[in-house]
């Protein structure tokens, strides 16, 4: 049905083609040179008019192939105009001939089929259109001076017809029209489908008469009539596909890789929705003054945003959005990075920033990818606790070795001495009934009993110590505050070192758990500088900052580069990562500043839980270790 409305809205338009062909032929009977200047005014107003177009939209227009239609059919304009006017009997040249006739017909099929071929050669080439009129300019001049002066070859010869370079020049050109119908159909994807076939159709129509035109041998016969037929419909096409397209759809023509543009715009955005649609991520972005202009992803609804409330409102204005204002003007600020957004669901997002330029550079507002990593970092969580457990156990471990080794080395040691002593005792008392002096027997009994009384002591204060080790009576007694410089005071008198202990005790106390915790970490610390600063002086500050505990270790040792130190888990390690997990076990952080040469500073902050008062703070899982 609709093949044939179609057929029936042709109709009118065919029947005047038909009616104009009539016409034509009726007067080609009555003068031929009324059909024949008919016919080439006709070529030559749509050469003109395709010039005219094409050079009143140069400005904006970046389709090379209209560029070079626009120059090159100016040049066939006027060389067809000149070949109408040279037609034997015209009268309006000094010497009118067939043969110049002929030569300004090659001439013009020669720019006409060169124009076609270049075009699709350069199709996608932008081309300056003042330099096309120049290079055709010359072109034209130089085929005009050739054929006035008598250079060109000869085409027609009277009493004989055709000449041999006439008729090879015709095949010449008809070779190269097809060659154009081949790369009109390669540049397919390039051209708009009806402008392509129309172009087909001209080109075609132009090969067979090219061929009609090899076969006449008098100016007036009908094969001359058939070719002026058939190179009037392949203009007619090429004022269809160039001119009326051009005007009534110039989307498909002028600006259509404005179009194309728009269509490719159009399909990416489509692809992106779909891409954003299926995949557990969110798309922001703003304009350069950070309001936004895009929200789009399916897990919006899970954070409770609303993308229709969000666009058009600034970020700082629009809660639980997976990208901080500070973040987004980061972005704004030429910044390129990525960062996790924790949101008030429970949600984890991983972020990603970048800005958007112009093509001058300039920062034009930013974009921003989140996507949700809440389930993967709860693994990362669960996994870099079950590692702390792990490492802490191991420095458990390490911590029950050393206490075995003591109590193997000092205590163990005594009682293995306290039982060889009472066995001298018991040998001793045996013999003291049969002794022949008692007096001096009983001396040398109470001798051996002061030496055991005294391996009895060493043991119970070697015990009292390891005891100590284990948990200070003065962490329990006075705080952590006492606790610290009771060991200062004891490990300098070991040592050597000079411990100062300065801070105020805590009221109300901290938690046992806190306080142990702390005072490991203290004495972990202090352990490394007597083992690796070779330092002479420790300040220990002990102090609290809003619902912080603060405590800061400082010497005056060697230092290192804290990039460079041994991890916990290995062997001979300094503990500095058992010292982190302590901290973070608690909600806290770590953060060692040193140099080499310049000493090692210490600091732990820890939330201020008060032994009243068992909600924990929020942690701070992050552990710095920075070099100052």
């Amino acid at each position: 049905m609709t093949r044939r409305s179609d057929i029936l809205n042709k109709l009118p338009t065919l029947v005047l083609w038909g009616a104009i062909l009539a016409i034509l032929y009726v007067a080609s009977l009555y003068s031929y040179h009324l059909f024949h200047v008919a016919v080439e005014v006709f070529i030559s107003v749509v050469g003109f008019s395709i010039f005219m177009m094409t050079y009143n939209t140069r400005q904006f227009s970046r389709n090379g192939l209209l560029n070079v239609f626009g120059a090159g059919f100016l040049s066939v304009a006027l060389l067809n105009l000149l070949h109408s006017l040279a037609y034997e009997g015209m009268g309006l040249f000094p010497e009118p001939s067939t043969n110049q006739a002929a030569q300004f017909w090659l001439a013009t099929r020669f720019i006409h089929v060169f124009t076609l071929l270049l075009g699709l050669i350069f199709i996608n080439r932008e081309f300056k259109f003042s330099r096309l009129l120049v290079a055709y300019g010359t072109m034209t001049l130089l085929l005009l001076a050739s054929i006035f002066a008598g250079v060109f070859p000869t085409a027609y010869l009277e009493g004989v017809g055709l000449t041999p370079f006439k008729i090879v020049s015709e095949y010449v050109i008809s070779a190269i029209f097809l060659g154009t119908i081949g790369l009109f159909i390669a540049r397919r994807k390039q051209l708009d489908r009806k402008v392509l076939f129309l172009l087909v159709g001209a080109s075609a129509a132009a090969v067979v008469s090219e061929m009609l035109f090899t076969l006449y041998l008098d100016v007036y016969d009908l094969f001359n009539l058939l070719g002026h037929y058939l190179y009037l419909i392949s203009f007619y096409l090429v004022y269809k596909a160039v001119i009326e397209t051009g005007l009534r759809h110039p989307y498909a023509l002028l600006f259509r890789e404005l179009k194309q543009s728009e269509e490719s715009l159009r399909r990416s955005e489509g692809l992106l929705r779909s891409v954003i649609g299926n995949a557990s991520v969110i798309l922001l972005t703003t304009d350069e003054q950070g309001i936004i202009t895009l929200l789009d992803g399916r897990e919006l609804p899970e954070v409770n945003i609303q993308p229709k409330e969000a666009i058009g409102r600034s970020v700082n204005q629009v809660s639980n959005l997976p990208a901080t204002h500070e973040d987004v003007h980061r972005a704004l600020n030429g910044e390129t990075f990525a960062a996790d957004v924790p949101l008030s669901e429970g949600a984890t997002f991983y972020t990603s920033y970048s800005p958007l330029r112009n093509d001058a550079g300039r920062v034009m507002g930013m974009i921003a990818v989140a996507t949700d990593v809440t389930e993967r970092r709860q693994a990362e969580e669960m996994s870099r606790r079950v590692a702390q457990a792990a490492r802490v156990r191991e420095a458990e471990e390490a911590e029950r070795r050393r206490l075995a080794r003591e109590l193997h080395d000092q205590v163990g040691g005594n009682l293995a001495a306290l039982s060889m002593s009472v066995g001298v005792v018991k040998r001793m008392l045996s013999r003291t009934v049969k002794h022949i002096n008692p007096e001096e027997a009983l001396e040398a009994l109470n001798a051996e009993l002061d030496n055991s009384l005294e391996l009895v002591q060493q043991t119970s204060q070697s015990v009292r110590a390891v005891m100590t080790d284990l948990r200070p009576t003065a962490l329990d007694e006075s705080g952590l505050l006492a606790a610290i410089r009771w060991y200062g005071e004891r490990l300098g008198a070991r040592t050597g070192l000079a411990v100062v202990v300065q801070g105020d005790d805590l009221d109300p106390r901290p938690e046992a758990s806190v306080e142990t915790e702390l005072f490991r970490i203290t004495q972990e610390a202090l352990s490394n500088i007597v083992k690796h600063a070779r330092a002479s002086r420790v300040a220990i500050n002990l102090e609290q900052q809003g619902g912080m505990l603060v405590i800061t270790i400082a010497d005056d040792g060697v230092g290192f580069d804290p990039q460079a130190a041994p991890q916990a888990s290995e062997r001979g390690g300094w503990g500095l990562g058992t010292m982190g997990e302590r901290a973070e076990a608690l909600g806290g952080h770590l953060q060692i500043n040193s140099q080499p040469g310049q000493g090692t500073q210490i600091v732990v902050w820890v939330p201020y839980v008060a032994q009243q008062n068992a909600q924990v703070a929020e942690p701070m899982t992050k552990r710095t270790v920075k070099a100052s």
